[in-house]
């Protein structure tokens, strides 16, 4: 039947061990003799990465952008191993990253995005166009691998200096559990994976973000009525973005991916505005009411 098939033609046809790109263009997707269609990707396997052909399109889709990262990644080893001695996150930046696992482990995910984002950003099948992606990437690396240590340097800064003002505050404040409750929000806009979690355009407005929660702990510790009142009109938006993250089909279409991302760039702005006003800046024209007209939209794309 159809699986001794498939299985005879992933025995004739895969590739392990490559370095290098197959020879030719790579289909996305191919019908064999009897009918099926399998989905070629090229799969990421440390060292080398081998041709695979796969049941399912979207999976083929996924490994084969990781597939197209890790020959990247052989193609410039060297540089990126040289790249890597000069670019380290130093200074304070390095002493705050124990709090995320380590500086190494983020200079390893910096790595990772740097060369996703400039070969493996789409899905490339075309072997000319490949070549010639990898050849343009080359110059990008390190200009990219710079700007990204540069702002990844400032959120950890920003991260070490909130987080020890929070916990001094607490320390003195007559509210110590309302300023810890600021603490476990620092933690949580700055996960250990903030690296991928967030866009790089993302990574320039943590710093503001981190300052907001040092604002809002202490106008919320002056004026508790206040905070109260403005939590009041935040959580459950929060809330409902939260539940719209977590309820989001791995099925779900490029635009309500982007919706959301943006949704959430704008409950941090949102917060901003409502909790730090006066001290911090919130950026883009942000209320709540524009914030419930992006969620709806976003719940009418479901």
């Amino acid at each position: 039947g159809d699986k001794g098939r498939s299985g005879r033609y992933r025995k004739e046809h895969e590739l392990k061990g490559l370095q290098v790109w197959p020879e030719g263009d790579i289909p996305e997707s191919i019908r064999i003799p009897g009918g099926a269609v399998l989905w070629p990707a090229l799969r990421d396997d440390g060292d080398t990465v081998s041709l695979r052909f796969l049941d399912s399109r979207n999976e083929a889709e996924l490994i084969h952008k990781a597939g197209l990262a890790r020959l990247a990644r052989i193609h410039w080893n060297r540089q990126i191993q040289d790249f890597r001695k000069s670019l380290h996150l130093g200074g304070q930046a390095r002493v705050n990253a124990a709090y995320l696992g380590g500086a190494s482990s983020l200079e390893e995910e910096l790595w990772d995005k740097v060369i996703h984002d400039i070969f493996s950003y789409e899905t490339i099948r075309d072997e000319g166009l490949w070549s010639s992606r990898l050849a343009e990437g080359g110059r990008e690396l390190f200009p990219l691998a710079e700007e990204y240590r540069a702002l990844i340097s400032l959120v950890l800064e920003t991260y070490g200096e909130v987080r020890s003002v929070l916990t001094d505050m607490a320390g003195k404040s007559h509210r110590p559990v309302f300023v810890k409750e600021r603490l476990s929000e620092v933690e949580g806009l700055v996960p250990k994976e903030f690296i991928s979690y967030y866009k790089p355009d993302t990574w320039r407005s943590i710093p503001r973000w981190l300052q907001a929660v040092v604002s809002r702990a202490r106008k919320g510790t002056a004026d508790p009525g206040k905070d109260h009142k403005s939590a009041g009109i935040w959580e459950p938006l929060r809330n409902r973005l939260s539940e719209m993250i977590e309820n989001l089909s791995p099925m779900a279409g490029d635009e309500k991916r982007r919706a959301l991302d943006e949704a959430q760039i704008m409950i941090e702005e949102l917060r901003v505005a409502l909790f730090a006003a006066g001290e911090v800046r919130a950026v883009g024209k942000i209320s709540e009411s524009r914030m419930k007209k992006h969620l709806d939209k976003i719940e009418r794309m479901l």
